[in-house]
């Protein structure tokens, strides 16, 4: 077979693969995250007088887990239903799958009903959707109240100082109802108050203080001069057309004081390895403990050209910060408490990292000296340092200073040194050695050098100690010829 051959069934191949590819490419639907869609053929208001049949849609890419229906008022749920098994899948071109659904609602179950009629649908691992109606089941004699139906859910909330009640509430005859609303302390039952009791203490919502969007209406609540703790909120709704009223009730917390934040930890530690730890766990609130606090920490330093962010820190289990101890200085550190409500309060305290002296050692032609020895050498040789065996603080060895000094005079600077005797006439000198650190604190180790041809050297307190002792007792020896001279000169009777 020849190459040529070979060459144009690998091309073919080669082409044909890639064709098949792209197709395969493009028969794949890409994918979509969007949430269920629900349809219903029903509109808001109708009023209904007999069994209806509900009829409707859903979008989605994959088969809904789980789909259902209610019909409820005031009171509870009135009619239920379960559609999972009798959703068909529809056939057309649509830009996403449709799956058709139907129910009857039997009249015998809700009538008379100022009701809402709810459709949820639920795919997997995620929260169910719903759509909702307002429908009023009734003969033409009945005088309907209005519906009413939150449109959030504020049980889970956490609030301060005010409280946003959002709803939903239609009258038969098309026209504005009234909204009222009372809060009162919760009881270990949520929502489990006299119903007609709280309609007669509950308060007219103002008008002009009630933002209505069709059918849909919003006001506030003012909590700021409550204590921390459980609420319900009721809210009516009525019309003219009705002597009875709808109603919605809801708990929810109130905390409108904030956490008393707490630091507890030593306000020094000496500068080195590790780290020192600053402990808020003593944080706490009121009423509420603490369950949902956030802790910010937040630690700068104090110098002196001004203070410089070090770290932050914040998360609802970060209940303790680490200060690194390998580095010395004067540290702020800040604790923010911040509740579920918002509300927040601060504590600070100062934290003194104490610098740790360097500590000055060296060896002398090989051989390790320590402060205030003598050590003899010829001055015909070189003399050879390293001080590489001082010692510090992780942070601090690397940026050490070295200096020598020859009778307390600055000679040499660096790590290790090579040098010749100095040109002195005496037959010794001081050798010191000084380190400082970045902090230019230092520490300082002195030897005697002293010439091994020059004889037996004396130290120089020695000298001074030879030298008072003798100059006393040439005093002394004056002063006693002095008193003998006296005695000789004859005495006049």
């Amino acid at each position: 077979m020849s190459l040529r051959y070979i060459a144009i069934v690998v091309a073919s191949t080669l082409l044909v693969s890639s064709h098949s590819l792209a197709q395969e490419s493009t028969d794949i639907e890409p994918f979509s995250d969007d949430p269920i869609i629900i349809h219903i053929d029903i509109s808001d208001g109708q009023s209904i007088t007999d069994d209806v049949m509900v009829t409707g849609f859903l979008e989605n890419e994959e088969t809904p887990i789980a789909v259902w229906w209610e019909i409820s008022d005031s009171h509870g749920i009135r009619s239920t239903g379960t559609l999972t098994s009798s959703i068909d899948i529809s056939s057309g071109d649509f830009e996403r799958p449709r799956w058709t659904f139907q129910f009857t609602v039997h009249s015998e179950y809700v009538i008379p009903c100022s009701c809402n009629m709810i459709l949820f649908a639920q795919e997997e691992s995620k929260e169910p959707v719903s759509l909702m109606r307002s429908i009023f089941f009734g003969l033409e004699s009945d005088y309907l109240p209005p519906t009413i139906y939150p449109l959030r859910d504020v049980s889970d909330d956490w609030h301060s100082n005010a409280i946003t009640i959002s709803g939903k509430s239609l009258t038969i005859d098309g026209s504005t109802p009234d909204i009222r609303a009372i809060i009162e302390n919760s009881d270990d039952v949520r929502c489990n108050s006299d119903i007609q009791q709280s309609y007669t203490q509950s308060s007219i919502v103002e008008p002009g203080s009630i933002v209505w969007n069709e059918d849909d209406f919003s006001f506030i609540v003012d909590v700021s001069g409550k204590d921390d703790g459980w609420y319900d909120i009721t809210v009516f709704s009525e019309s003219q057309e009705s002597s009875d009223f709808a109603f919605y009730c809801i708990s929810t917390r109130v905390d409108n004081n904030p956490p008393s934040p707490m630091i507890n930890g030593p306000i020094s530690s000496m500068e080195g390895t590790g780290s020192l730890a600053l402990d808020g766990s003593e944080t706490s609130d009121d009423y509420w403990g603490i369950s949902g606090i956030t802790y910010i920490w937040s630690v700068k330093e104090i110098s002196a050209s001004g203070v410089i962010p070090v770290d932050t820190t914040t998360g609802q289990s970060t209940r303790q910060i680490y200060l690194n101890l390998s580095s010395s200085g004067l540290f702020n550190v800040t604790l923010t408490a911040v509740d579920m409500a918002g509300n927040s309060a601060s504590t600070s305290m100062t934290v003194e990292i104490l610098n740790m002296l360097p500590e000055a050692r060296f060896l002398m032609d090989g051989v390790e000296v320590n402060d205030g020895d003598q050590f003899v050498v010829s001055r015909d040789k070189s003399i050879v340092v390293d001080a590489s065996s001082s010692s510090d603080t992780e942070n601090d060895i690397g940026s050490l200073r070295y200096i020598w000094r020859i009778d307390n005079v600055p000679t040499y600077e660096g790590e290790q040194r090579e040098f010749d005797w100095p040109d002195l006439d005496s037959g010794g000198f001081y050798l010191t050695l000084e380190v400082i650190d970045d902090d230019y604190e230092s520490s300082i180790l002195t030897i005697r050098v002293r010439d091994s041809d020059g004889g037996v050297s004396i130290p120089s307190s020695l000298v001074v100690l030879i030298g008072s002792i003798a100059f006393l007792s040439y005093a002394l020896y004056n002063r006693r010829k002095e008193i003998d001279h006296d005695a000789d000169i004859p005495k006049w009777v």
